[in-house]
Formats: C-alpha cells, structure tokens, sequence
C-alpha cells in the first residue's frame, strides 16, 4: 500500500496540471491558426511590402470564434504561469504549517484562488458554444481535480 503525503500530492498534482495546461495551450494555439487562417496572395508568400502594409489581403474585423479563442489562450497562459508559481508556494505553505510561520502560509492563497476561479472561467468558456469533445472531458477532469487537491490540503 502506497502512503502518501501532503507534499507528494502536491507535487503530482501540480505536475499533472502542468501537463494538461500545455496541452490546453497547445490545443488553443492550434485553434488560433485554424480561425486565423488568412488568404495569401497568388504568390503564395508575403514579401516585406505587404508585410509592414498589409493593404488588400489584411482582415479587419474579428469573428467570435477568434475573439473566444484568443481569450481562452490568454486564459490558459495566465493559467500556467499561476501553476508554476503555485507548486513552490504550496510546499512552502506546507512547511509554514509545520513549523507555524502564518506568513509562509498567506502566499498560497495568492496563486489558490486565481487559479480556481480562472481555471473555472476557462472551463465556462470552453463549454459555452459547440466546441470540442476530448478537451471538454479533459477541462472537467482538471477542473475536478484542483477542486479535490485544495479541499484536500
């Protein structure tokens, strides 16, 4: 039977968001470029000229679906960044619990809460449209588990 501790489900948790986060980023990147999909002149190729002036081949308008998924892909940036942050501020809350320093446990807070409500937001997001299948599964799962790993500690 495998014991763990608090710290080790930290760190697995973490290491677990980490991955399905750079996969989101990837997913979402990928979606980018399928809505940014512009028409290229005849040439098939932009020069310098067309480049700085983008003149007949440029759009100026933003559809939803590019504006929801540039959101998303700000969102899930955002997102991991907070990851990151948050696995040293976990351990350290840890050792602030054990050796009852409150001031090494208030930081967690700082990347707990951001990352709920912001992981949340990107579900909501991802959910409200007909987008996606695996990515919907794998959006709850996340979501389900940071639920679990914070009500845990």
């Amino acid at each position: 039977m495998i014991h763990l501790n608090a710290c080790d489900v930290i760190q697995i948790y973490c290491f677990i968001q980490f991955g399905l986060l750079g996969w989101q980023v990837q997913v979402v990147k990928e979606w980018q470029w399928h809505w940014e999909n512009r028409e290229l002149p005849a040439t098939g190729a932009i020069d310098q000229y067309q480049a700085r002036f983008p003149g007949l081949y440029a759009r100026y308008t933003e559809t939803p679906e590019t504006r929801k998924i540039n959101a998303l892909y700000a969102i899930v940036l955002i997102c991991l960044g907070l990851t990151i942050i948050h696995l040293p501020n976990s351990i350290a809350m840890l050792y602030g619990c054990n050796k009852s320093f409150p001031n090494w446990i208030f930081p967690w807070f700082f990347t707990s809460i951001p990352l709920i409500i912001l992981c949340t937001v990107y579900s909501v997001l991802w959910w409200s449209g007909d987008i996606f299948a695996e990515q919907l599964t794998f959006s709850v799962f996340e979501f389900i588990i940071s639920l679990a790993a914070n009500v845990f500690i």
